[in-house]
């Protein structure tokens, strides 16, 4: 997933790190944005684990997962960590 341009290691070398970089960049940004909000809402709605986990953040570090990561860049899967709990008998 990360590599995809990486037909431009071999053109333009600094386009390519730019590129990933900035993929990577917006990658973090989003998921970080993505899983605070539903750790908001979580809690918003009265599930207290996401505010004992400390996911309310913004923080990248306390949304992703390092397994998750990895396979995120990878192979295109999500690398978030769920922030939220199923409760028993609530589906």
């Amino acid at each position: 997933m990360i590599l995809i341009h990486s037909d431009l290691i071999n053109e333009d070398f600094l386009l390519f790190l730019v590129l990933v970089a900035s993929t990577l960049f917006g990658l973090v940004t989003g998921i970080a944005f993505h899983e605070a909000c539903h750790a908001y809402m979580a809690t918003s709605l009265g599930d207290t684990l996401p505010r004992r986990q400390g996911r309310v953040t913004l923080n990248p570090l306390r949304h992703l997962d390092p397994a998750g990561t990895l396979l995120m860049l990878l192979v295109g899967s999500d690398g978030a960590s769920p922030s939220c709990s199923t409760r028993p008998g609530s589906g």
